[in-house]
């Protein structure tokens, strides 16, 4: 069911998410410091991090991190277990509360997994009197079936707000040979943001493995943002600022988007369909694309040294 509270996606107000920070749910000694990092989202581990013989305690912990994390900048999301297991219900169970922004769904392969999360969060919502429509969906898309469906996992739910594609786990699940330039993955990456695109939400690349080697990973954010990513998923505070500076706004961008503003108005005056700038031509969609640039440095302009989400925002 479409609740009116729920935004058509992504809200317009609200930033892209650059980086969304990884803390095991089994290590609340961390939740602090990684609410406090900088990173745009904190995502507290419920599934790999967590052993099976840790799940209860991690639910534990989770919850009373997010009931203690409700004025952090940070945007506050959750792993679950996917729910192919015995674990998700009780996941959401322990973690729907105030204070709580996101789900993030891993290893979904069908809509109804994703419809199915989406009502019991909803069944919460209303017994613990959280604005209903307010706890959004990220859907993880890491398996073949998961890419392959992805369009209608995002149709089952409005509450489906970002999609963020797990590289690793669809490596393991096609059998793919992972290679330095991530060449194997291109078609799964290119799917999930073609898809995300089309019904408005962002699209988030996932963990470069190698957390180490920050050169690497800003290899491989360059080349995710050129596809179409606002973001990559990370598991380090250190991997942080070379995320973000990748998919911010460059000096460079905002001032090609500038000159073609510019290029824009003369052609409005004149009345041209088509005019150049430094060779290149301009037409409607590099004027669209300027705008887009120039609207997305304005929102970062803004947001600095605020929360990257709030309610105000959720409820745009």
């Amino acid at each position: 069911m479409r609740l009116k509270s729920i935004p058509a996606r992504w809200p317009d107000t609200a930033p892209p998410l650059r980086s969304l920070l990884f803390v095991p749910g089994g290590r609340p000694d961390r939740f602090a410091k990684a609410l406090v990092a900088g990173a745009d989202a904190v995502i507290f581990d419920l599934e790999d991090s967590v052993p099976e013989n840790g799940k209860e305690e991690a639910r534990r912990n989770v919850a009373l991190g997010i009931g203690e994390a409700r004025d952090a900048a940070a945007m506050r999301v959750v792993r679950i277990n996917p729910v192919a297991t015995r674990h998700w219900e009780k996941d959401l169970r322990a973690v729907v509360r105030p204070g709580l922004d996101a789900i993030l769904l891993p290893k979904p392969t069908h809509a109804r997994e994703v419809a199915a999360a989406a009502r019991l969060i909803l069944r919460l919502e209303r017994k613990r009197k959280i604005e209903q429509g307010t706890i959004l969906l990220f859907l993880l898309a890491e398996t073949a079936g998961a890419v392959l469906r992805v369009e209608s996992m995002i149709e089952a739910s409005a509450r489906v707000a970002l999609v963020v594609f797990g590289g690793e786990d669809y490596s393991l699940s096609t059998g793919a040979n992972p290679a330095a330039d991530g060449r194997e993955l291109l078609y799964a990456r290119s799917k999930v943001v073609a898809a995300a695109a089309a019904y408005g939400c962002p699209a988030v690349d996932g963990v470069y493995m190698r957390y180490g080697d920050l050169e690497g990973l800003r290899n491989e954010a360059e080349s995710a943002k050129r596809l179409g990513f606002s973001g990559k998923l990370i598991v380090h505070p250190a991997q942080i600022e070379p995320v973000h500076r990748v998919f911010s706004v460059s000096e460079q961008e905002l001032e090609w988007a500038k000159s073609v503003l510019e290029v824009a108005e003369r052609m409005a005056e004149s009345g041209a369909g088509a005019a150049g700038l430094d060779g290149q031509l301009v037409d409607t969609p590099v004027i669209a694309r300027a705008q887009r640039i120039a609207v997305a440095a304005e929102r970062e302009g803004r947001q600095r040294g605020k929360s990257a989400w709030t309610a105000a925002e959720k409820k745009a």
